[in-house]
């Protein structure tokens, strides 16, 4: 499938896609293609051919804001993704998420906090 046909058919998620998150047969996490790379990208281009070896940023379900901070501040990245322990994502953190979550209660909440 090529990568902008992977982005029409995702157009609902719009404003929580700041990058696409490949996984293998196994769901497990090979690659976080930021939304750019799709963007400029030719319509014949495939996702296997975005993949770079940089490894993707990623936290635990069970992770403290705290330790969502700095891999997005470590990384300079706009979201992380959570994986589990397999490496399946399983969800995505945005920088704004984070915003909010210091905005309610400070830095030791717990990331299932996030997806409610």
């Amino acid at each position: 499938m090529h990568a902008h046909q992977i982005l029409a058919d995702q157009r609902q998620h719009g404003p929580d896609i700041d990058s696409v998150a490949v996984v293998d047969e196994e769901g497990r996490l090979l690659a976080d293609v930021p939304l750019f790379e799709l963007l400029v990208a030719s319509d014949d281009t495939k996702i296997s051919e975005l993949l770079n070896d940089s490894t993707p940023v990623t936290i635990p379900p069970e992770a403290f804001l705290d330790e969502v901070v700095q891999r997005l501040t470590e990384a300079r990245a706009s979201s992380v993704v959570v994986a589990d322990p397999e490496g399946r994502p399983i969800g995505r953190v945005l920088a704004d998420d984070v915003i909010d979550a210091l905005k309610e209660g400070g830095l030791r909440l717990k990331l299932p906090w996030l997806f409610r």
